[in-house]
């Protein structure tokens, strides 16, 4: 009896946080340039990957959304993957413009923005949203020296991307709890 009480609430309490905040990974891929001393630009795929969570959500006025900062960032850069080391990387969307960004900075430049007119209209980074093509992004101009743990990375002409954002469904997190919480209890039992 008392281990079924432990049971249950390890369930409630699992569910109740997890409908509060949820993990959040949104993902920008595509093509690009990348700049060089000597040589004329060389080909790249990118494949960047922000994590946060839902409830770092801040809300900027009633059109703007933004997850500040984002707790990670990588980029897959033909190959080589590099950490952000950028303070304040952000990402977020403004439903009045139909733009998803990618940010530094609380006043910083955006350094990638996609259009998803009209699919994010209602899109408040609480949910998985995606994935959205955008053959031609803008406010790319300002991807330039962005500190990695490899150096400052550019990237000039980018093209072709995919966005798609992920959170887990609170019934997903509540089956992967209660699978700890059972292999909890028959750990319990053999002791």
């Amino acid at each position: 009896m008392r281990i079924q009480k432990y049971f249950v609430v390890a369930i409630v309490l699992l569910l109740s946080g997890s409908a509060q905040a949820a993990p959040i990974t949104a993902t920008w891929s595509g093509s690009a340039s990348i700049p060089t001393a000597s040589a004329a630009p060389i080909p790249a795929t990118f494949v960047i990957t922000f994590q946060a969570d839902t409830s770092s959500r801040i809300t900027v006025n009633s059109e703007v959304f933004v997850l500040d900062p984002a707790t990670s960032g990588t980029i897959l850069l033909n190959g080589v993957l590099r950490t952000f080391t950028a303070p304040g990387l952000r990402f977020g969307v403004n439903q009045g413009a139909d733009v998803i960004f990618l940010g530094q900075g609380a006043d910083g430049d955006d350094i990638l923005d996609i259009g998803c007119n009209p699919s994010c209209a209602s899109w408040d980074l609480t949910t998985s949203f995606g994935p959205v093509f955008e053959p031609s992004p803008f406010g790319t101009g300002s991807f330039h020296d962005i500190p990695t743990d490899m150096g400052p990375l550019t990237l000039l002409d980018i093209s072709d991307v995919t966005f798609a954002a992920t959170v887990p469904e609170p019934t997903i997190l509540a089956i992967f709890g209660s699978g700890i919480a059972g292999l909890a209890v028959a750990g319990r039992r053999r002791s």
